[in-house]
């Protein structure tokens, strides 16, 4: 397969990145579950609904930087990749849906009367937990036939099981046991993206430490993506 020359450094900073931003989420999360433990249920609501309690507004710097992040691992699969193209696309519309338009949009209160404002941040989430979904399922096909990234197929393909499984959950659990599912349902794509942003942060220095080492400091081959 032919590759392309790529600099490492660039992608060294963007998968840094990529892991600070889409890193924010879950530590908002967890941060406005504390701050809110005693008028939130982790367990029966969404996610979301965090923006309307206390500290709320720290939602909007969660989505941004979970899309951000998206963004970001987008970017990264395509620079490091020749051929794939499926996979950074559909990253990239999700990170729009998870990120600046969740961000605007706030979603209902469980209970209250549905809105048009709560529409579109439900519908977004949706739409961009399926699309990142199916961009995981298209990266562990080809993380499998670039040798580089095969050792991240294996958890690639156990991730986007898993996410299978967990969104199956949703219904199956019920409105009493909402908010865990997609507890468990929205960890096993951060994780992937987390895990996928540090194995391209890892290729991609050990790539630069190689070249560095190398006589005349030049590589004739770059990363392979997904």
């Amino acid at each position: 397969m032919k590759q392309v020359n790529r600099p490492a450094r660039p992608v060294r900073s963007l998968a840094t990145a990529a892991l600070v931003s889409a890193s924010l989420f879950p530590l908002i999360v967890i941060a406005l579950n504390l701050v809110q433990r005693r008028d939130y249920s982790p367990s029966r609501q969404a996610i979301s609904e965090l923006a309307l309690g206390t500290g709320g507004s720290f939602m909007v710097l969660a989505f941004c930087g979970l899309g951000i992040g998206i963004f970001l691992l987008a970017l990264i699969l395509l620079r490091t990749s020749c051929k794939a193209r499926a996979t950074p696309l559909l990253l990239a519309v999700a990170s729009v849906l998870a990120g600046p338009v969740s961000a605007a949009f706030h979603t209902d209160r469980t209970g209250a009367k549905t809105t048009m404002h709560g529409n579109i941040h439900n519908g977004a989430g949706l739409a961009a937990f399926l699309l990142i979904l199916v961009a995981m399922i298209t990266a562990a096909y080809r993380f499998r036939h670039q040798p580089k990234w095969r050792s991240h197929a294996a958890p690639t393909t156990a991730l986007a099981a898993l996410g299978v499984v967990t969104f199956v959950l949703i219904p199956l659990l019920g409105d009493s046991h909402f908010g865990l599912a997609q507890r468990l349902f929205v960890g096993t794509f951060v994780a992937w993206i987390l895990t996928t942003a540090a194995h391209a942060r890892n290729l991609s220095t050990a790539e630069h430490a190689t070249r560095a080492s190398s006589p005349d400091g030049k590589r004739a081959t770059s990363l392979p993506g997904s």
